[in-house]
């Protein structure tokens, strides 16, 4: 499908608010493409208090059908999808399930890229990119869940 992209940074927001960030920047696109594709910067360790260093980790936002709740004075849910090990278009154009209940619940769904898959590469790809020895740690449940 049709995407346009998006960059945010909310590396300091927990994740209602990013989601909620999110959601308002594919809103902000009358008559978008029913995905939205949206970057943001997510910390490469989330346990080191003391790093600051990020990367770019991608999401596919539809905002399709909480157009139609907000207009009724509802606030929409979110549905959120974590991302398997591949590209997250795989995923989002593959999920009947979260097709099908969105716009019964006027939705916000956000299918978010799993690190070091897809083009959420943390170091860049190939084995002396993120897939190198010294890198490949960060590849863990506990990042990805942070």
């Amino acid at each position: 499908p049709g995407t346009h992209s998006r960059t945010l940074s909310v590396r300091s927001l927990s994740l209602p608010m990013g989601l909620a960030l999110l959601g308002a920047l594919a809103l902000a696109r009358p008559g978008a493409a029913k995905l939205t594709e949206v970057w943001f910067e997510s910390a490469i360790d989330h346990f080191d208090m003391s790093s600051t260093a990020t990367f770019k980790q991608r999401c596919l936002v539809d905002a399709s059908h909480t157009l139609k709740q907000h207009v009724a004075g509802r606030v929409s849910p979110v549905f959120f999808y974590t991302g398997n090990e591949g590209a997250i278009e795989e995923f989002a154009e593959n999920t009947g399930l979260l097709d099908e209940l969105a716009p019964r619940f006027g939705a916000l769904v956000v299918f978010c890229e799993h690190r070091y898959y897809g083009k959420s590469l943390p170091f860049g790809p190939g084995t002396s990119g993120s897939f190198a020895r010294d890198k490949i740690g960060k590849l863990s449940v506990e990042q990805a869940l942070a």
